[in-house]
């Protein structure tokens, strides 16, 4: 039974809906795709404020992707807005921080992508650099240019099986205090931190800055290994009466 990945979701603004609601609950079609390619099944998770609501969803997947997205509230790690920051979507960042309360309490593996990794450092106390321009490159976003360098046994090490590999960069923001109980597992030649993964023993929670679903949209070997670790992850730590078949399922509720 493949595992089902809950993939956080994002607000959008159309501007050109004239008619309903132009707030859209989005996620890009390289979630879902790269998921699928990995041997999971994607589940949406919409923005939403009810913590108990996403408790109950969280208990129904296997393991939470925290997707891409616009800048977190400084607030949230205690400095005020500088005027390079960017757009803030307090909602979505609240549901970020609900949904990685839930996934720790319920010992979910966790993937961060970008904002998700600055999420996750936020949830558990750390703070972020509101602004390094030199991270967004010129190139195409499928394109990799970007050296990172991978911190030898760690989860990214083990799963794209090199010390060194090239990536995207589209971030304007970076973990600058890490949080208590994570380590950094990837650097770019600067020393930024481009990857971290929580410390406590049996916690599956890592995150990237770069974008690997678009990489490995265009079957960027990396990234294809590093979300098929993921999966398998989530598998593996999926609770035994979640792989009960839906005949038998049935035939319980019926005793």
């Amino acid at each position: 039974m493949k595992p089902s990945i809950g993939i956080a979701a994002n607000l959008l603004a159309d501007r050109h809906e004239r008619v309903k609601n132009p707030v859209k609950h989005a996620v890009e079609q390289d979630y879902v795709q790269t998921i699928r390619q990995a041997g999971g099944i994607p589940v949406v998770i919409p923005v939403q404020a009810d913590c108990e609501a996403i408790r109950q969803i969280a208990a129904r997947v296997d393991g939470i992707i925290l997707i891409g997205g616009s800048d977190i509230n400084p607030v949230l790690y205690r400095q005020k807005s500088s005027k390079t920051s960017g757009r803030v979507y307090p909602l979505v960042d609240q549901f970020y921080l609900d949904l990685i309360q839930a996934a720790d309490e319920l010992q979910l593996p966790v993937l961060g992508i970008c904002k998700g990794l600055q999420a996750l450092n936020v949830a558990f106390g750390g703070t972020l650099h509101q602004h390094l321009p030199a991270h967004v490159q010129d190139k195409p976003m499928q394109q990799a240019t970007h050296r990172v360098l991978l911190k030898e046994g760690s989860v990214l090490e083990q799963a794209v099986q090199d010390r060194e590999i090239l990536v995207n960069s589209f971030h304007h923001q970076a973990i600058r205090d890490l949080a208590a109980g994570f380590e950094a597992i990837a650097f770019d030649p600067d020393g930024v931190i481009e990857g971290i993964q929580r410390t406590e023993p049996g916690s599956w929670m890592t995150g990237v800055q770069w974008h690997p679903e678009i990489l490995a949209r265009h079957r960027d070997s990396a990234s294809c290994a590093l979300f098929r670790a993921f999966v398998i992850r989530c598998a593996e730590s999926r609770k035994p009466q979640q792989d009960v078949a839906p005949e038998q399922q049935r035939q319980k509720r019926r005793g």
